[in-house]
């Protein structure tokens, strides 16, 4: 799982934002996997913050 984006600042504004499909039809040059990766990255993150 080392294809995403959680270090990028204004991707990650854009991530919390949009939806998947409007995230992905705005950046085009990523794939649905990288969008995925970030989102379970994330939700990682925030688990281990809850515990």
């Amino acid at each position: 799982m080392n294809n995403n984006f959680i270090d990028d600042e204004e991707k990650m504004k854009d991530f919390k934002l949009l939806t998947k499909t409007e995230f992905l039809n705005f950046y085009t040059y990523l794939s649905e996997e990288e969008y995925n990766n970030t989102y379970e990255l994330l939700k990682c993150k925030k688990n281990k913050k809850i515990l």
